[in-house]
This record gives C-alpha cells, sequence and structure tokens, in this order.
C-alpha cells in the first residue's frame, strides 16, 4: 500500500500553500476553481462543479519551453479554420455568391494563402461591394494582428469593430458563413477557445490582442461585456495573475 503525505493550509480567503512529500504547491481561487503552481514548476488550471465530482484540469508541462507574450504573438491558430459550410442559392445575389467564393479561396487554398494575400483580397471585394464590410472586416481582422504593415492600427480596427460588434455579427453574410469559421484562440497556456466566430468568440480574440499590447483593463472591461463562461473566468485570471492582482 501506498502512502501519501499531503497537507493544505488556509493562509488568506483562495489561497492555500499544499505541503506535499517531495514539492510545495500555492492554489490560487475560489471552490471550484483554482490555478495551482508548484515548486517543480508544474502549472495546472482546475474547474468545476462543487457537490456533483465533474471537474476538468489542464496541466503545463514544466519541461516545455516558456513562452513570453509580446505585442506580435498571435493568439489564434489560422491553421484549424473550417470551410464554410453553407452555399449561395440559386438567386443569389452576386456580392453573396462573390463573397462565397472569397471564402473558398482563403480557406480552402493549397498551399494557404499568406496574410498579406488574403487582407488585399478582402479589400478588394470590400471595395466592390459595400454590403460586404463587416463580414469582410471581421476575417481581415485576424491576419493584421501579426503583419508590421497593421501595427499602428490593429488596436483602431479592433476597438471600432467591438464596438460595432451588435450590427457586425446581426450582418446576414456573417449570420450565414461564419457558422464555417473556427478560429481557435490561445487564452492561457495550454487552453483555448474553438467556438465558431461569432460576437463571444470575436471578444476573445479581441482580449487577447488587447493583452499582447498590454492593455490589461480594457481587455476586462471586454470579459466584464462577454457571456459568463469558464473561458471568460480563465482568461480573467490570467490577466489578474498577469497583474499580480492574487486577491
Amino acid at each position: 500500500m501506498t502512502v501519501r503525505f499531503r497537507r493544505s493550509m488556509k493562509i488568506a480567503p483562495g489561497v492555500r500553500i499544499n505541503f506535499n512529500t517531495h514539492s510545495t504547491s500555492l492554489s490560487l481561487g475560489p471552490r471550484g476553481a483554482h490555478y495551482t503552481m508548484s515548486s517543480t514548476g508544474r502549472r495546472t488550471v482546475s474547474a468545476g462543479i462543487p457537490g456533483t465530482g465533474l471537474y476538468a484540469y489542464e496541466t503545463v508541462n514544466p519541461k516545455r519551453a516558456s513562452t513570453t507574450r509580446q505585442s506580435k504573438s498571435a493568439p489564434q491558430d489560422l491553421e484549424s479554420f473550417d470551410g464554410p459550410v453553407p452555399k449561395p442559392a440559386l438567386l443569389a445575389s452576386r456580392y453573396e455568391k462573390d463573397f462565397f467564393t472569397f471564402l473558398n479561396d482563403v480557406y480552402g487554398a493549397t498551399p494557404p494563402l499568406d496574410s498579406k494575400t488574403i487582407v488585399a483580397k478582402a479589400k478588394e471585394l470590400r471595395d466592390k461591394h459595400e454590403e460586404l464590410i463587416y463580414p469582410l472586416n471581421l476575417i481581415a481582422y485576424f491576419y493584421i494582428v501579426n503583419d508590421d504593415d497593421y501595427e499602428d492600427k490593429v488596436i483602431e480596427m479592433g476597438e471600432n469593430l467591438w464596438n460595432d460588434r451588435e450590427r457586425a455579427f446581426s450582418d446576414p453574410m456573417v449570420v450565414k458563413y461564419f457558422r464555417g469559421i473556427r478560429p481557435v484562440t490561445r487564452i492561457t497556456e495550454g487552453i483555448s477557445a474553438t467556438e465558431i466566430l461569432n460576437q463571444q468568440q470575436f471578444g476573445l480574440f479581441w482580449v487577447e490582442v488587447l493583452q499582447a499590447h498590454e492593455k490589461y483593463t480594457e481587455a476586462l472591461d471586454v470579459l466584464h461585456e462577454l457571456n459568463s463562461t469558464q473561458i471568460v473566468a480563465v482568461s480573467m485570471a490570467d490577466i489578474e495573475l498577469i497583474q499580480k492582482d492574487y486577491d
């Protein structure tokens, strides 16, 4: 029979020190949600429903090379976008058919198009069909965040899209075709949001862009406007840890 030693000491509301046989760890968070940092370098995020036995956790490999958030880091995996599922009806408008062609060009190209080409195609189509301003601007935004040519416009464009999000995500082309687009937005090490490109998902992406530019207060303001989910809670905790706001 194996005997394990573990002792936990509460040092403040939501903060505990855990003493194990070979290590010591610090746990932050209320009941049901914890971020644990071990003296061995292991990092664990866990969340669950108290009293049910249901929980989930994510462990970061301490041997994995550490990464530092930088202003030009990519908070999404562009390779994981799915192709568009719907198709234009027989009597669809010319701008819808052109938009469908654009989506296939962007997400169906082999090899994948580079960011500059995609942004250029979006601008060309937007100049041709002003009806497509919202869906094209939303898609293009995911590709300009790491482009040096747009570095001084990333925050301004993101603010405009977020402030106009109600109209943007009620646009008929967005409602119909964005069901086939699933950006992977990295929230923190080992945790990503993988929903369809809706208002919530764009908000999480916008938060990561703000964090990359060290605009933490603005990022928290956006998170408070999103639907309350575990991903949102983890994103908030990530920012608070960066700011050393342990309370």
